[in-house]
């Protein structure tokens, strides 16, 4: 019978609340069952990376624009 094993490694800080990753304080709230706390910490982080990939498609629609001799 083959199974199969998860597993996920984080390399974090050791100094609590200065150096943690946002997934290992995810990952610490669900093994509290505080549910709505992981949440709320995933939807900000997925909103942040949201922005950021928009912030970066109009620098690069800008710089391509320029690029071709637009302004």
């Amino acid at each position: 019978m083959y199974r199969r094993i998860r597993q996920c490694n984080f390399i974090a800080g050791n100094k609590p609340y200065e150096t943690e990753i946002t997934p290992l304080i995810i990952m610490s709230e669900l093994q509290d069952f505080d549910y709505n706390s992981a949440t709320a910490i995933a939807l900000v982080m997925l909103a942040f990376s949201f922005a950021i990939l928009f912030i970066v498609n109009l620098i690069q629609a800008r710089n391509t624009k320029i690029l071709k001799g637009g302004r």
